[in-house]
């Protein structure tokens, strides 16, 4: 997400985020309240259904107890007992009083109803729509319950009737006889009424449901609340956002003026230095030239004065050119195979009268080398020049200057190192941290030492844009050592000292030193390409190391065995061309670790896909169809070199 559409999608949040807390709290409270409902009906059903039980058990107990007990007294059984001296009611007689009784002791409503009544009770039928449809409902349904809820005299009540059914030989015997009998066809199973119980909804469920309400209300408001707060929160946002922006708007600006500004800069001193190093070449020239002519010793001391003179400006100038090329991205480096013995050769003999004239002996530690290393033959003459001129400047009188050279392993490949050590006076701890800062000299500025102190700075970019290494280590009072690591050529290199089966003997200061004569380095035409190989099949490593030997020098082949290894070879030492088995492709597919790697550190990389068979290279097609940038090679020798040939010609790796 854009910074430009944030603000936009802050704005369309609060009212989403709104909506949706209310119907998150309408679902909530609606489920909460469902629940509530159907505990409470359960309960006012089963209290309903338990008290019109105990109705029909009094009516039983009388019915089946009570009047056995009396006949035996002669005691009349009659709808009139009220009026009749020494009687006792009819069994649905007393439910009827016995339901009115409890009717007027309790909030609970009971009445024994019938679509035909006796003819001596003229309110026994049904009263209202409720009763009717529970007398139509029970008499087909006599084993059901019939309820409902209603709003009588402004209290909620709940309505429950159960059909009053014919369970026994001698009811149906004594309503087919009784006076006034609607009926004498009554057969046992036959509905001849309906019990209804009225229970009011108890307090308790009404204050749960005036509870529910007030929670429902709580919620809702704390939600609008919530929402209220958020929408304050997002406009901040939006507005720190707007602020951000601004000021990123501003610091772009600043630094495009700086960038400008620093470009401008380095032009300047570009074109300056070119502007000024034709005059004093000029100088030089003469004074060269004057040195030859028959002159007093007077005259021959001025002439080397202008010709020293000019030689170091000419030097701060060169630091000057090479230092606005790199800080304005001008300078290329053109990599190739160097002899560094060839190169530290020639600077030695640049510097000897440096040396001599201030009686520094050169020390050579007994290490013979061999080697060559992938960087720029001039901008490595250079970075030594510079080291080895320091030893000498920054040195005491008569004092030293140890070389040595090794080959180890750096960061998982062959790696080669060279030290150079002074006797100087060494730098102090807090300024060890600036050393390589452009123009700084560590307080040497006000000295009778020359320089610019940018000789470092530039040496130490010159080194990193070959891929090495410049480290220094420094101990007050004992001198300091400069170690310059570069990528050797050769990559079955053996780690350790670097041996050469010839050598030259030669004495440095009372020391023995060796010296070992180097070939000339032979400069390839092609542009150099560095390939590394990834296969886990030791027959193909083997093949591919084979073909890269064949095609010569600018080709610089690695080969990583395992996806592991490719990853760290390419994490430490970045390579123009990947070349990778399908293989391999197919088992970082499987694992999530690698396929996320593929993406990450392939996509943009030079990659070339090697098959052997047809399955292999449909697999490699339909990498490419999420990889267009990348290239199918058959692993054939003539294949694969015609492939690395063009690379070099073309230089596109």
């Amino acid at each position: 997400m854009t910074m430009a559409k944030w603000p936009q999608w802050v704005e369309r949040l609060s009212p989403v985020m709104a909506v949706f807390l209310i119907l998150g709290i309408l679902v909530i409270f609606w489920l909460h309240y469902v629940q509530l409902e159907k505990r409470s009906h359960r309960i006012a059903l089963e209290d309903a259904a338990n008290f019109s039980e105990s109705v029909v058990s009094f009516r039983n107990f009388y019915a089946q107890q009570i009047i056995p007990a009396l006949e035996v007294y002669d005691v009349p059984v009659t709808h009139d007992y009220a009026i009749e001296d020494g009687s006792i009611p009819l069994p649905a007689t007393f439910a009827i009083d016995f339901g009115d009784q409890l009717s007027s002791d309790s909030q609970y409503k009971v009445r024994l109803y019938s679509d035909q009544p006796f003819a001596w009770r003229e309110q026994g039928g049904a009263r209202d729509d409720f009763q009717k449809e529970a007398m139509q409902y029970l008499r087909a349904h006599p084993d059901d319950t019939y309820s409902q809820y209603e709003v009588i005299e402004g209290q909620r009540v709940l309505r429950y009737a159960v059909a009053d059914v014919f369970r026994d030989e001698s009811c149906v015997a004594c309503h087919n006889q009784y006076p006034g009998t609607p009926r004498t066809d009554w057969q046992l199973g036959d509905v001849r009424g309906v019990l209804e119980v009225q229970r009011p909804v108890s307090s308790l469920q009404a204050v749960n449901n005036q509870s529910a309400w007030i929670t429902f209300i709580a919620m809702l408001s704390m939600a609008l609340l919530a929402t209220l707060i958020l929408t304050l929160v997002l406009r901040r946002m939006q507005q720190a956002l707007d602020v951000s922006r601004e000021q990123q708007a501003a610091l772009a600006k600043a630094r495009d003026a700086a960038e400008q500004g620093n470009q401008a800069k380095s032009d300047f001193l570009s074109a300056m230095s070119h502007e000024l190093r034709t005059p004093l070449n000029s100088i030089i020239g003469f004074s060269q030239l004057l040195d030859l002519e028959p002159l007093t010793s007077g005259q021959k001391q001025q002439v080397g004065f202008i010709h020293d003179s000019g030689k170091h400006l000419l030097q701060l100038i060169e630091d000057v050119l090479a230092f606005a090329k790199l800080e304005s991205g001008q300078l290329n480096i053109h990599m190739e195979r160097v002899n560094v013995k060839a190169v530290i050769e020639e600077v030695l003999t640049l510097t000897q009268p440096d040396r001599e004239a201030r009686g520094i002996e050169l020390v050579f530690e007994p290490v013979k080398t061999e080697e060559i290393v992938w960087a720029e033959r001039l901008r490595l003459k250079q970075v030594v020049t510079n080291l080895i001129s320091n030893a000498i400047k920054y040195n005491r009188e008569g004092g030293q200057i140890r070389l040595s050279c090794r080959v180890l392993t750096h960061q998982g490949r062959p790696w080669w190192e060279m030290t150079i050590a002074d006797t100087g006076p060494g730098i102090a701890p807090d300024k060890l941290s600036h050393l390589f800062e452009p123009f700084n000299r560590l307080g040497y500025e006000n000295s009778d030492i020359e320089g610019t102190g940018i000789g470092l700075s530039i040496s130490q970019d010159l080194v990193q844009a070959m891929h090495g290494t410049l480290d220094v280590e420094s101990e007050v009072g004992q001198g300091s050592r400069f170690s310059v690591g570069l990528p050797l050529v050769d990559d079955d290199a053996q780690t350790g000292v670097c041996q050469s089966p010839k050598a030259d003997q030669t004495e440095f200061g009372g020391m023995q030193a060796t010296q070992t004569v180097f070939p000339d380095s032979t400069e390839s035409r092609l542009t150099a390409v560095s390939c590394l190989y990834a296969s886990a099949d030791p027959a193909s490593l083997q093949s591919v190391s084979e073909w890269a030997e064949a095609v010569g020098e600018p080709l610089q082949l690695r080969i990583a065995p395992t996806l592991a290894n490719l990853w760290d070879q390419l994490g430490h030492q970045p390579a123009s061309l990947v070349m990778l088995d399908v293989t391999q492709l197919e088992q970082a597919e499987a694992q999530p670790g690698d396929r996320f790697k593929v993406d990450a550190i392939l996509k943009d990389q030079s990659v070339a896909m090697v098959y052997r068979t047809e399955q292999e290279a449909q697999i490699c097609q339909a990498w490419l169809k999420s990889y267009p940038q990348w290239h199918c090679l058959a692993l054939e020798p003539v294949a694969v070199k015609a492939f690395w040939q063009h690379l070099m010609s073309s230089g596109e790796a």
